[in-house]
């Protein structure tokens, strides 16, 4: 099965969140009065939107920090950076730069 549009940046990710947490703020009240949802409810998932949001925009300088640590993990001996294998745990952080870079710019070519 081929994907309809390609998957979304992680800007576009976090505006559709917001986009979709505006439109609850203006659905929510009528829904709450009409008896549909309860407060506490429509406050929980409010929340929960906005935790979403809040996670997804730290990715950026998370993305940052991390590209900092990797790059300052260098040979002792020689200064020279360590090549693929040699620490596994500087693997993992390249690992995860790769998935997080791909996360802010997937979606936005073509």
């Amino acid at each position: 099965m081929t994907a309809l549009f390609p998957p979304p940046s992680l800007a576009a990710q976090i505006a559709e969140l917001k986009r979709e947490k505006a439109m609850r703020a203006r659905v929510y009240p009528f829904w709450v009065q009409s008896r549909k949802l309860k407060q506490h409810d429509a406050d929980r998932q409010q929340q929960c939107l906005q935790a979403a949001i809040g996670t997804l925009e730290a990715v950026g300088p998370a993305l940052a920090a991390l590209k900092a640590v990797a790059a300052a993990w260098v040979n002792p001996a020689d200064g020279s950076p360590f090549e693929p294998g040699e620490v596994p745990a500087l693997d993992d952080a390249r690992a995860a730069i790769a998935t997080l870079e791909r996360l802010q710019t997937e979606g936005d070519r073509g």
